[in-house]
């Protein structure tokens, strides 16, 4: 997404919108159905930045960022994304995998993975239906950023 663009959608003198990170955790699994949790924190993180310029905040914390300036590698984490991934475990929606280097890895229960459908990136849109002043343009910019953030990671 441009800046151009993220500017255009921010309106002045409106509050922005502020939406919780289950629409990106649950978009992530809908399109790739397993991941670590640090490869999960890194989308809701970059969704994040990709909507500062717009009228859509995301409701989370992060800690350890990385400095560019820093030769010291630090660990991004979010209690938040704890919290989502802790929350879907605990409904058996998640559950645990084999992951290399001791990283939590997820992957949907396979019982429950038509319940995601609505969660496809394709469908993403249709699921932010009801939230109130949400447009339809501020919709589009919030799906290509989760689209673009969750291909970035696919790429890694």
């Amino acid at each position: 997404m441009s800046n151009a663009l993220a500017t255009k959608l921010r309106k002045p003198g409106v509050k922005p919108v502020t939406l919780s990170s289950t629409p990106i955790v649950l978009a992530y699994f809908a399109e790739k159905d397993k991941g670590t949790r640090e490869e999960l924190t890194k989308v809701v993180y970059n969704v994040t930045r990709k909507l500062e310029k717009t009228n859509i905040r995301i409701d989370a914390e992060f800690r350890g960022i990385r400095s560019h300036s820093s030769s010291m590698k630090r660990d991004l984490m979010s209690e938040t994304v704890d919290g989502e991934i802790f929350y879907w475990l605990s409904n058996r929606f998640l559950k645990e995998c084999d992951a290399k280097d001791d990283e939590l890895c997820l992957e949907v229960n396979s019982s429950k993975k038509n319940r995601l459908n609505q969660y496809k990136i394709e469908n993403l849109k249709g699921t932010l239906g009801t939230i109130d002043n949400l447009t339809d343009a501020d919709k589009d910019v919030f799906v290509n950023a989760v689209n673009d953030s969750i291909k970035s990671g696919m790429d890694e």
